[in-house]
């Protein structure tokens, strides 16, 4: 949902729910965040590259080896997406991804074993959780390599629904995730995890946002077709 204002001629796209959006990565020129309250990420290896984009000039380039961004919650759940780990919070997660080849790839994941959500060398999308032993639902999706795709992720309470550009693939019930501090819970990864029997991301990623508190959709839509507002 976005909202309109126009003065002078000139019309300015903003976002009702931008006090609620906890990460805003577009992912054109830096990894900087552009939520109404700017976290840092760190960057371990990925690049901004023209080489593919969804919007002008650039996206987010992973090389599916060593190359994802973070961003860390010392000592607590990463505060930009805790609303995953539990079965009465709310928030929904959206992004643009780009794939040369399909394989099981990470895009976002909690420390080395708590919570992963990416794609499966089928095409599919695939969400997982400890609870003191794996869980994994897999959302029948139709991805293909080579296209750029727009997912999103949404979350109310303990349902989870998946749209893959616009249309549901599906709704499903969660669990709370088993989580702690160790292996690194505390942090947010994007393009990588370690503990399961997921790759690195190899592949573009370009406007990641995510909401807490708001879920953005709960039927069928049709995907933006700018970047998201930063206002």
């Amino acid at each position: 949902m976005l909202s309109a204002n126009k003065a002078c001629g000139v019309t300015t796209v903003t976002d009702p729910y931008y006090s609620s959006v906890s990460l805003l990565l577009p992912m054109s020129a830096n990894f900087t965040d552009y939520s109404s309250s700017p976290k840092t990420i760190s960057n371990t290896n990925a690049t901004i590259s023209s080489a593919q984009y969804v919007f002008p000039p650039a996206s987010g380039y992973f090389s599916g080896s060593g190359a994802y961004l973070s961003y860390q919650s010392p000592g607590v759940k990463p505060s930009v997406i805790d609303f995953v780990l539990d079965t009465t919070s709310t928030g929904t997660i959206e992004f643009w991804v780009f794939v040369p080849g399909l394989a099981n790839n990470s895009i976002l994941s909690i420390g080395e074993c708590y919570w992963n959500f990416g794609l499966t060398s089928g095409g599919n999308l695939s969400l997982y959780w400890w609870t003191g032993s794996a869980n994994t639902i897999t959302y029948t999706s139709g991805i293909t390599s080579n296209t750029w795709v727009y997912i999103a992720f949404v979350k109310s309470t303990n349902v989870v629904q998946i749209f893959v550009n616009g249309i549901s693939k599906g709704s499903q019930n969660v669990t709370s995730v088993s989580w702690g501090t160790a292996a690194y819970g505390d942090t947010l990864r994007i393009g990588h995890t370690a503990g399961i029997s997921v790759s690195d991301l190899n592949g573009y990623l370009s406007n990641l946002r995510i909401t807490k508190g708001v879920a953005r959709y709960t039927s069928d839509f049709t995907p933006p077709t700018a970047p998201f507002p930063t206002s």
